[in-house]
């Protein structure tokens, strides 16, 4: 199997990808779990925020504040 096979077969043994980043360019591993049909819950942080589509492939969350966690919409 190709390794980009691989890898879609590994994501879908997932329930969800959840990435732990606090901030976030592209945000490639929730891309790679979205093609794999993996929603992703994840931080509205950079690219992540037109990525995630609340409800529909995933949910977002607001991005973490020193004053407490954020909550997942």
């Amino acid at each position: 199997m190709d390794p980009q096979g691989q890898l879609s077969e590994d994501y879908r043994t997932c329930g969800f990808c959840v990435p732990a980043s606090r901030e976030e360019g592209l945000g490639f591993s929730v891309l790679e779990a979205l093609a794999s049909e993996v929603p992703a819950i994840a931080a509205a942080v950079g690219g992540l925020r037109e990525t995630i589509k609340g409800g529909r492939n995933g949910l977002d969350a607001p991005s973490r504040k020193r004053d407490g966690p954020g909550r997942v919409h």
